[in-house]
């Protein structure tokens, strides 16, 4: 290759990387300030897992405490609701529900309508994991892919269907948040 065309191929690679990085930002930005009314059983509160308004808990961080009517909360962000669901999860962990399995049937009770086994099998399903194994024997994105499976069974797979390119983001962003 000439000189020329080595100018010409770094002047596109430099083109490429910092379109990427445009839409990485406008992604990052999209998860932290999306507040589209997305049409979920939680009716628009950014709350993937259907968690409920705090009963003796304290607040997660970006939610939002107001009298809606609902019995579920609301997140300033889906981020922060998918932060929330791995929070709980890892609460149950240190409150010695060791498996997924234990874990899923404290955060989602029968006797709450709840078919634990379905719930259970659909998560270990979609994250090929045994849900019988101790929590803390899976790698962080296992963990991740956890918390995004347990958005897609509360809110339907139709939903995350449909919001999967933002899904991702909103997942990512909630599990890597602190």
């Amino acid at each position: 290759m000439n000189e020329n065309t080595n100018k010409i191929i770094a002047h596109i690679v430099a083109i490429v990387a910092a379109t990427y990085i445009t839409y990485r930002l406008f992604i990052y930005k999209a998860v932290l300030t999306f507040d589209e009314k997305i049409p979920t059983a939680a009716g628009g509160t950014n709350n993937p897992g259907n968690i409920e308004k705090p009963n003796g808990r304290g607040p997660f961080r970006g939610e939002i405490i107001e009298d809606n009517g609902s019995r579920f909360t609301s997140f300033q962000s889906m981020a922060h609701g998918y932060r929330a669901i791995r929070k709980i999860l890892n609460t149950k962990y240190s409150h010695g529900l060791k498996t997924l399995r234990s874990m899923i049937e404290s955060y989602a009770p029968p006797e709450d309508g709840n078919n634990v086994d379905a719930y259970v099998s659909f998560i270990s399903n979609a994250t090929t994991v045994n849900p019988d194994l101790d929590w803390n024997s899976y790698s962080d994105g296992i963990k991740e892919d956890v918390v995004k499976a347990i958005g897609t069974f509360e809110q339907g797979q139709d939903w995350t269907a449909k919001y999967a390119s933002l899904s991702n983001d909103w997942v990512h962003s909630g599990y890597t948040m602190t």
